[in-house]
């Protein structure tokens, strides 16, 4: 059994994608440690096999240990109030976002792994949960899979499985309809 003591701020995702290469382990390591996946947990006693040894071992080769929430001196979780926004020149190493575009969205479209978008956010000084803003400029991270990346590059793809104003499934028809 491997005990592992979290850092400050680590969250059961980051804890799953940094020892098992997965965000998905998250479940499997809220189980077995009796915790909500939503827990900022101080030690874990069973971490789940790797799910990616990929992924974990770039992880562990780069030192990244992801922690997105963000907490205060107090010990209260807290989260960052703005997206730090600069200018896009040509062949600028900034991501542009497109509405309804999330972390996870990003992270596909720009390393190939959605793993990444614990990256993407630390990189950026935000939290996974923060919706991004069009006008929102990102700083790219390091390329996980070559392969996705260059489907994705080569199919023009680019995700945004966001919900928005103006792709609505139901409108006003569909008012009480249902209940």
């Amino acid at each position: 059994m491997q005990v592992m003591k979290a850092e400050a701020g680590q969250s059961i995702i980051d804890v799953a994608i940094q020892q098992c290469g997965s965000a998905e382990a998250a479940i499997s390591l809220a189980i077995v440690n009796s915790v909500s996946i939503t827990d900022l947990p101080d030690e874990l006693n069973e971490i789940p096999a790797v799910v990616d040894s990929d992924i974990a071992t770039y992880y562990a080769n780069k030192g990244i240990r992801p922690a997105t929430a963000y907490i205060d001196n107090s010990d209260r979780l807290i989260t960052p109030a703005a997206v730090v926004i600069s200018d896009e020149e040509p062949d600028s190493p900034d991501i542009s976002v497109l509405e309804g575009q999330s972390f996870l969205d990003i992270a596909m479209q720009t390393t190939g792994d959605a793993s990444a978008a614990i990256l993407l956010a630390l990189q950026n000084n935000l939290s996974i949960t923060y919706r991004l803003s069009t006008s929102a400029k990102l700083t790219k991270v390091d390329v996980i899979n070559k392969n996705i990346l260059s489907y994705y590059t080569t199919k023009g793809i680019r995700p945004a499985t966001g919900i928005s104003k103006r792709f609505k499934i139901f409108d006003y028809t569909f008012d009480f309809t249902f209940e």
